[in-house]
């Protein structure tokens, strides 16, 4: 799988730089991307299992994806269906052989290189970087981001507004929910509310990034600081 989708990159984007090359090849075998693509074929109908609690976590996901403009890492699929996909694949190579498992792998991922093509075409930024790793990326480790349940949250924290769907409320300390905060000197910055811990997590890392590359200026100011960081922790060290 991860041998097709570098040699279709590679082909399809040859003056893609090997940051970006690296990115779209992860994104293009995650299980945000498998899972989607199980679902968009019909692959979790044959799922053969005894737990009871996964027919309504694969109708929740299936219910987010068609009503929901969550972006590549606003879900959190069940992993069994990435595992779906992964061992259709594995199957045919090992019946057909390479040419065969790699013709299935490329006909499974043909509309997400399709639709990728053709924002291509239409000159069209293309950017499936995770953002917890592209918000490392821009500020190393001035931004730290972490993860907790909203009552202890609320406990924890001078934060008083988190954003929930498409919607900030007050915290509450009666709720249930994941928290994945962004914070820096110990003040949190974003904190977004979810169900789940990953799509928290990655939709405050998303928020920052969207604001820094917004801001140019601000991103500076963070460059700036983080190389002086940088530089006194690698003195220090040196000492």
């Amino acid at each position: 799988l991860c041998l097709v989708a570098r040699d279709w990159i590679w082909k399809e984007f040859p003056d893609l730089e090997l940051g970006h090359l690296v990115s779209m090849e992860g994104a293009l075998v995650s299980n945000e991307v498998l899972a989607f693509l199980c679902v968009q074929l019909g692959l979790h109908k044959f799922l053969d299992h005894r737990d009871r609690t996964l027919p309504p976590r694969i109708e929740a996901y299936i219910r987010i994806i068609r009503d929901e403009a969550c972006g590549l890492w606003g879900t959190d699929p069940p992993k069994c269906l990435a595992d779906i996909v992964e061992s259709v694949i594995g199957a045919i190579y090992m019946d057909g052989g390479l040419a065969s498992g790699m013709a299935a792998a490329l006909t499974i991922l043909a509309p997400i290189c399709e639709a990728l093509s053709k924002w291509k075409d239409e000159g069209r930024y293309i950017d499936l970087a995770h953002p917890k790793k592209t918000m490392q990326e821009l500020v190393g480790s001035l931004l730290l981001l972490s993860s907790t349940w909203e009552d202890n949250f609320a406990t924890s924290t001078s934060a008083r507004q988190v954003l929930e769907g498409n919607s900030w409320r007050p915290v509450d300390p009666y709720n249930s929910n994941a928290v994945g905060h962004v914070d820096m000197n110990h003040s949190t910055l974003v904190a977004v509310a979810d169900a789940s811990v990953s799509v928290a997590r990655n939709r405050a890392c998303g928020i920052i990034v969207a604001l820094l590359r917004s801001n140019p200026a601000l991103m500076e100011k963070l460059g700036d600081l983080r190389r002086r960081v940088e530089s006194a922790i690698t003195a220090q060290g040196k000492n």
